[in-house]
């Protein structure tokens, strides 16, 4: 996982993909009452995660549900995120 430090430094959009990733990764789905949010990126991890959502990488059962999950494009796209991020 991304240092807090710098990733508290990110721009709002950069740190919302860093949290989300990192929660993908992690729990293998995103919940936004499950991370750690300051009240002030709140509608930013939610525009970022409709915008995954848009672009067919992320999934709800219902737009009423909370969970977001990876589609199989996601997971592909995902995957190589987190490697490269892992790489050296």
């Amino acid at each position: 996982m991304a240092d807090k430090n710098s990733v508290s430094e990110l721009p709002a959009r950069d740190w919302a993909w860093t949290e989300i990733l990192d929660h993908l990764s992690a729990e293998g789905n995103v919940q936004i009452k499950r991370m750690s949010i300051p009240d002030h990126r709140k509608q930013t991890v939610r525009r970022v995660l409709r915008n995954l959502e848009d672009k067919g990488w992320l999934y709800r059962e219902s737009p009423q549900k909370e969970t977001y999950y990876p589609s199989d494009a996601g997971i592909h796209v995902f995957s190589g995120i987190v490697h490269n991020a892992d790489s050296p």
